[in-house]
C-alpha cells in the first residue's frame, strides 16, 4: 500500500551476506505484498543471516528500511506456530538437509542449523532412508545419425541444486537443449566448453517437489531434434551416489526433504510468519 497509496516509486531490495551482495528489481505482486526473491542461499546457508534493504523514491528522496532474517529463522517461527503435521515435518526435514549439507561442506559445521531443535520436533522429521532409483536413460528416444551425442550427467551441488549434461559435438552453432519435466518445457540456448569438441549443458528449473521427477532432455538444431533423448533425475544422482561418505547423507537428507515437499503438495509460497 506504501507504493500505491503513498505513491512510492523505484522499488528495489539490496540483498548481503557476508561479501556477497545483490541488488533485485524484479518482484511479484501477492496479495497486495510486493515480493523480491533472494535466490543465492546454498542448502548449506539455511541458518545463514540475510540482510535485506528495501529501497525506494517518494517526492524525489529515496527511503529505506532494513531488517535481517534466515531460513532457519522462519523455520523454527514456524515449528512454533504451525499444527499442520505436514508443515511440521517439511520444516524439520529442511533443518536436517541445511545441517546435512553443512556437514558435507565443512561449512560451519559446528553450528548446524537443526541444533536448536527440540526433541519433540526432531521427532516430526523424516528418519528413514529413503528407496532411491536410478532412472538414467541416454537412450530413451534416438534419432539417426546424430550430431550430437550424450556423455554424462551429474548434479552441481551450489546455490541451486543444478543438472550438468555433458555431450560431444563437431560445432554448438545453431544448437539449444529443450528440456521437458511433465507439462512443463525449458530451452537451454547456452553451453560451456568442457574440453574440445565436449560441452556441457546446465538446467536448474526444477523444485523440491521435483526431485524424483524425470526430466528429458534433446538437443535441437533449430527445430530438428539431432540427439537422443536422454532421460535423468535428482533422484538418480543420490541413487549413484548414496554410499558416499558425508554426500551421501546430504544427498539422502535432500531427498527426505523433496519427498515431504510433494507430501505437503503446494507449489505456492509458504506461510508468511508474521
Amino acid at each position: 500500500d506504501l507504493f500505491i497509496e503513498d505513491a512510492y516509486t523505484n522499488p528495489y531490495v539490496v540483498y548481503e551476506l557476508g561479501y556477497w551482495k545483490a541488488t533485485v528489481t524484479d518482484y511479484t505482486i501477492r496479495g497486495g505484498n510486493y515480493a523480491f526473491a533472494c535466490n543465492h542461499l546454498s542448502a548449506s546457508q539455511i541458518g545463514d543471516t540475510i540482510k535485506a534493504t528495501i529501497y525506494a523514491t517518494l517526492n524525489g528522496e529515496v527511503h529505506s528500511y532494513t531488517m535481517e532474517y534466515s531460513v532457519a529463522q522462519y523455520c523454527y517461527s514456524m515449528l512454533e506456530k504451525t499444527n499442520d503435521a505436514k508443515l511440521r515435518t517439511l520444516l524439520v526435514d529442511l533443518l536436517n538437509y541445511g545441517s546435512a549439507a553443512q556437514t558435507y561442506a565443512w561449512y560451519k559445521d559446528k553450528t548446524l542449523c537443526n541444533a536448536d531443535l527440540t526433541d519433540a520436533q526432531k521427532a516430526w522429521g523424516t528418519t528413514a532412508d529413503p528407496i532411491l532409483v536410478s532412472k538414467l536413460n541416454p537412450e530413451f528416444e534416438t534419432v539417426e545419425a546424430p550430431k550430437a551425442t550424450w556423455e554424462a550427467a551429474g548434479l552441481v551441488l551450489d546455490n541451486t541444486v543444478t543438472m550438468r549434461f555433458r555431450f560431444t559435438a563437431e560445432s554448438i552453432e545453431n544448437l539449444t537443449a529443450k528440456v521437458r519435466c511433465g507439462e512443463q518445457e525449458w530451452t537451454v540456448s547456452s553451453f560451456e566448453t568442457a574440453s574440445e569438441n565436449e560441452y556441457y549443458a546446465y538446467f536448474n528449473g526444477l523444485s523440491a517437489r521435483q526431485m524424483r521427477d524425470l526430466v528429458y532432455i534433446t538437443i535441437y538444431e533449430g527445430n530438428t531434434a539431432v540427439s537422443n533423448t536422454l532421460t535423468y533425475s535428482i533422484e538418480t544422482y543420490a541413487c549413484n551416489k548414496q554410499d558416499e561418505p558425508r554426500l551421501g547423507d546430504s544427498l539422502k537428507a535432500m531427498i527426505r526433504y523433496g519427498d515431504s515437499a510433494v507430501t505437503y503438495g503446494t507449489a505456492s509460497p509458504l506461510p508468511e510468519d508474521e
